[in-house]
């Protein structure tokens, strides 16, 4: 009995204030407020109609009508999964109040809408769909109605969706009907199974920004991301902050618009560290993904910080949602980062740092069993570049450093056996300049047996192969006729453009 005096006190106290308040539209929100708290709260359904009856009868509107029907039918939903958890779910009473709306305003659009909305999601949309239909016929000119007509379309038929949104704009030539399609697509996403990203972007470029609301700008920002377009994405994404700098969407956007923009030659690496700073500020740490990261690391990387880069790299490592991917990816980046710290060194002609730098690394995942291809590469690179400039010793010690390198790394690639067995060659190759000692050969050898015992020959093992046959036709050019032609035939077989294959040929031809 408590419930039902505490309800019956606090309509009395609404109905008082109507009656000393002039202004009708405010009654209605506070009768609308008064008997939704009571539909919720009150599980006594007998109490519950009664009053809302009364609410009803002091004021038979049909905005209170359909008012109180949303009450009957209320819910709150999940934004990710769109369930609704229902407070109430009394569609009988909901229908009772949405007739009565419309027996005291048949044009009365949001009596329509809420009808077709409640039908549909019962399973009934081709009856969601017979209400939105006598609705235009009676209102033919209210945007909700086609709006909420296309949204319902857009389950099986999105070309009628956005015809039916075309044809408002003919009876509406006002309605922003670009905007109203762009939210109709990012709809369609939203709910799986398409991905009208271009469609997006394209509707909302062609709205007017300062019509949108934040989530306009989010979904904007989304499908300009999603479809590559930097610019644009930087320019729409950089918008949306000053409107909405709160926003994780659009903070998240600036920076890969920045970003974007960096990889395409703009040096504007501060101002996309700068932004990326901000949105870790702003984002809820449940938010940070693996890819935020990535894409941190490369902002830094580009910006010369190196060591940063690897401590962000590193983070991702130790992130419990990391997929595999993500930890190759960010192996790859902490390689990446340490081969250019070296290359910053090795090119200011100062090999000891460079070694320095990334030598540790090689033997760190060496002694976890491990290997990077990557930076054995770069690490072997630093002695040869470095073998340019040196003679006699000097030049082969280096040379054979980076050889010892590549050996030690040969057994343990998955991918790159033949690449470093064919700059094992070249390394012999550079100590015998005149080809004349065939120092080269049994190195040779090796990346003609690797290369043969793959499955299939890519562009640059044929590349390889051209290059070591040249080397054998040389060598053998003055002394064994037979080789020469035997190569230059291998060589022309893989490359018929080669002008070099068919000289040899000619000379072993005796032409």
């Amino acid at each position: 009995m408590k419930t039902f005096r505490y309800h019956i006190a606090l309509l009395i106290v609404i109905l008082m204030a109507i009656a000393t308040n002039v202004q009708a539209q405010d009654d209605e929100r506070a009768l609308g407020a008064a008997a939704d708290t009571i539909i919720r709260t009150e599980t006594r359904d007998y109490i519950v109609n009664r009053i809302v009856e009364n609410v009803y009868q002091s004021h038979p509107t049909a905005s209170l009508a359909t008012r109180l029907a949303k009450a009957y039918y209320n819910y709150n939903q999940n934004p990710e999964t769109r369930e609704r958890m229902f407070h109430k779910n009394d569609t009988a009473h909901a229908f009772l109040f949405i007739r009565r709306a419309l027996e005291l305003d048949p044009k009365y659009a949001p009596a329509y809408v809420l009808a077709s909305d409640i039908l549909d999601y019962a399973g009934q949309r081709d009856v969601a769909m017979q209400w939105l239909d006598n609705g235009i016929a009676q209102n033919p000119t209210d945007s909700s109605l086609y709006i909420a007509s296309a949204m319902l379309l857009a389950y099986t038929d999105s070309e009628a969706a956005v015809a039916k949104l075309k044809l408002l704009k003919e009876k509406d030539p006002n309605f922003p009907v670009d905007l109203q399609l762009g939210r109709l697509y990012y709809e369609l996403w939203n709910r799986g199974g398409v991905q009208p990203y271009q469609e997006m972007a394209d509707a909302y470029s062609k709205a007017n920004m300062a019509d949108m609301t934040q989530g306009d700008l989010d979904a904007f920002s989304f499908s300009l991301y999603a479809t590559n377009q930097t610019d644009r994405l930087y320019e729409v994404s950089n918008y949306g902050v000053s409107k909405y700098p709160e926003s994780f969407m659009l903070n998240q956007n600036l920076f890969y618009g920045l970003l974007g923009l960096c990889q395409q030659g703009a040096n504007r690496w501060g101002e996309a560290i700068a932004a990326a700073n901000k949105f870790f500020s702003i984002a809820d740490s449940a938010q940070i993904t693996p890819l935020h990261y990535i894409r941190y690391g490369e902002a830094l990387n580009g910006d010369k910080q190196y060591a940063q880069a690897i401590a962000v790299y590193e983070k991702i490592l130790e992130m419990p949602n990391a997929t595999e991917n993500n930890i190759y990816t960010a192996n790859n980046h902490i390689a990446t980062s340490i081969s250019s710290q070296a290359d910053e060194a090795r090119k200011a002609g100062d090999y000891d740092k460079a070694v320095a730098i990334i030598k540790p690394y090689v033997e760190k995942y060496k002694a976890q069993g491990k290997q990077n291809d990557l930076l054995v590469n770069s690490y072997a690179r630093i002695y040869m570049v470095q073998s340019v400039d040196l003679e006699g010793a000097a030049k082969e010690d280096a040379l054979m450093k980076a050889d010892k390198i590549y050996a030690d790394a040969i057994p343990n690639t998955k991918d790159n056996d033949d690449a470093f067995a064919y700059q094992r060659y070249v390394i012999h190759s550079q100590l015998d300049p005149t080809k004349e000692k065939g120092l080269a050969i049994p190195y040779i050898n090796e990346v003609i047996r690797i290369i043969q015992s793959k499955k299939e020959m890519g562009r640059g093992q044929k590349a390889r192969l051209v290059s070591v046959y040249l080397y054998l036709c040389v060598y053998n050019l003055g002394k064994n006729k037979k080789a020469v032609a035997e190569y230059a035939d291998k060589i022309m077989d893989l490359d018929p453009t080669n002008e070099d294959a068919p000289k040899f040929a000619a000379w072993a031809a005796g032409k």
